[in-house]
């Protein structure tokens, strides 16, 4: 595991330091190809199901730039999880950020890894319940 980490790590520092024109300018292309895949719904129902957003968020004074990401001093792998997809668009973009184990449903709609377990938990009981809960 020791090295896995190191080289997953070290990959990330890669990343990090790959300068933003070398990067492929295909996102676009990746977004456009996204409407011919066979598996769409599958992908909007996993959106729809962890980012249950019903309208528009204004991003308050905390948000941070997307090149945050870029010049953090804590390099983690939750941060090179996120930086890996995040490098790809405008560094301009805000976001928050939650980085660590989540256990926890945050206050602002934030870039996190990690799901709480209670929500898990509870629809496992509704399960085990017959749909409702105790």
């Amino acid at each position: 595991m020791t090295n896995n980490r190191f080289f997953y790590n070290l990959k990330g520092i890669a990343r990090m330091l790959t300068p933003p024109f070398l990067l492929p300018k295909n996102r676009e292309k990746i977004l456009r190809d996204l409407d011919s895949r066979k598996d769409l719904d599958y992908i909007k129902k996993r959106v729809d199901y962890y980012c249950p957003m019903s309208e528009k968020i204004t991003l308050d004074g905390c948000a941070k730039s997307l090149d945050f990401l870029r010049w953090t001093h804590k390099k983690t792998v939750y941060f090179f999880d996120c930086y890996e997809y995040a490098r790809y668009f405008p560094q301009n973009f805000k976001a928050h950020f939650e980085f660590g184990d989540v256990n926890y449903i945050p206050q602002k709609p934030s870039f996190a890894k990690s799901r709480p377990i209670l929500s898990h938990y509870e629809a496992l009981c509704k399960t085990a319940n017959g749909g409702g809960a105790e």
